[in-house]
């Protein structure tokens, strides 16, 4: 955004409205930094490394556990939790060369969130649901997870 000069013969050079210019500009740089998610793809990768450590630790815990199921839903939440942050690290991390690159990549990032909250449901419904109210919870979640 620019301040046009005032209307008159010629314009010589407005200090005030030179000025003006050279604030909005400074203010424009500022906002491109502030707005820009440049942190947001190290802190995403950094969660991925930890996910994968906690997801082991989860599912060796549910191995253990007396349910036969409970090493499976662990497994299917910590791959949920690994594969949302991974896939927005290497989305916010990345300079995509081309815009279709960066247009696919945009998809995932969105619809993996999906997949993490069917991930989420999973543990739920498969171990703390009655098995037939589980299987019709997991049917719709992952049912949206899909069509997400």
């Amino acid at each position: 955004m620019h301040v046009d000069p005032p209307p008159g013969p010629a314009y010589g050079g407005n200090v005030v409205v030179d000025g003006v210019n050279d604030v909005v500009d400074r203010v424009d740089v500022v906002l491109d930094l502030i707005s820009a998610p440049r942190a947001r793809g190290w802190i995403h990768l950094v969660c991925a490394v930890i996910a994968v450590f906690a997801g082991i630790a989860l599912i060796q815990g549910a191995w253990m556990a007396t349910s036969p199921h409970a090493w499976w839903a662990a497994s299917v939440y910590a791959l949920g939790v690994v594969a949302m942050f991974g896939i927005s690290a290497t989305y916010h991390r990345v300079q995509w060369g081309s815009p279709l690159a960066e247009k696919w990549m945009m998809r995932l990032d969105h619809s993996i969130i999906f997949v993490f909250i069917g991930a989420c449901y999973t543990p739920l419904a498969v171990l703390a649901m009655p098995p037939d109210i589980g299987t019709e919870v997991l049917t719709i979640v992952w049912t949206g997870a899909a069509a997400g």
